[in-house]
């Protein structure tokens, strides 16, 4: 391994560590729509079903897949709170998205310290450690969403459409992604 690998796999790890610890030590700040994931989660571990009020059969989550990985947080974990566990939970989701976009981009042709500053990029970016510490889905959606183009990148076309649905399980917009993965497998 040259100099210029070794700083981009450096660059790389050092971005994950930091948002890790980023993850570990910055207060949780759930933005409101968190909540409402929140309430559905208690309200399932609980035993009363995905429901919002208990005995209302209406479900009100956009995020489907990411309310049942808090659900089992919740059930494996109890005594921590759901907002930090959340929160904490996100930092595999980002480590992995980062992974996953470094990967990806070098599939692409990208030169090695180039794909690590732009992984480092999405692991630090303000905004994303910001949805991440606010408990919300983002980290997962943006993991499943570069697992899936570089799925059908590789011409993985069955996982890389099963990505793309885990995608719009975790966000909306995922069905996006559906369309452009199944246009191009």
């Amino acid at each position: 391994m040259n100099g210029s690998e070794r700083l981009a796999l450096i660059v790389l790890a050092a971005a994950i560590v930091l948002a890790s610890i980023v993850h570990l030590a910055a207060p949780v700040g759930p933005f409101d729509d968190a909540f409402i994931t929140f309430r559905y989660v208690e309200n399932i571990a609980a035993g009363r079903g995905a429901v919002y009020n208990a005995g209302e059969r209406v479900f009100g989550v956009s995020c489907p897949l990411y309310a049942g990985w808090l659900t089992m947080l919740r059930l494996a974990i109890p005594s921590i709170p759901l907002p930090v566990l959340a929160a904490r939970g996100n930092m595999l989701f980002l480590g992995a998205a980062a992974l996953l976009v470094f990967v990806y981009l070098r599939c692409l042709g990208v030169p090695l310290l180039a794909g690590s500053l732009a992984a480092a990029a999405v692991a630090l970016s303000a905004g994303i450690l910001r949805a991440s510490l606010g408990a919300m889905e983002s980290p997962m959606f943006i993991a499943l969403l570069f697992g899936s183009l570089l799925a059908s990148l590789r011409g993985r076309g069955t996982i890389a459409v099963s990505l793309a649905s885990l995608s719009a399980l975790t966000r909306p917009e995922g069905l996006l992604v559906v369309a452009v993965v199944v246009v191009t497998v």
